[in-house]
């Protein structure tokens, strides 16, 4: 009767790890494209401050700074993976 219990409790374990082996990459995967998508979604949001304030030259390039530095900001400290 325990060794048939302790059996059985070894058997639950080893399902349990089984699954938890399974679920860590997908858990892991889930994690680096939420980081992507968010990168994406930043990327969409400043790139176009980002090309319009390498277009311009000079003194409109520091007023544009002036007027959009955190987007600019933002726009330098993200990247797409």
């Amino acid at each position: 009767m325990l060794a048939d219990m302790t059996a059985a409790v070894q058997n639950l374990r080893a399902k349990y790890n089984e699954m938890h082996n399974a679920l860590v990459p997908m858990s892991r995967r889930y994690h680096t494209l939420t980081e992507h998508i968010a990168q994406a979604e930043s990327y969409v949001k400043y790139a176009p401050i980002y090309k319009r304030f390498i277009e311009l030259d000079g003194d409109k390039q520091d007023a544009y700074f002036n007027k959009h530095p955190r987007e600019l900001q933002r726009s330098k400290q993200r990247t797409i993976i």
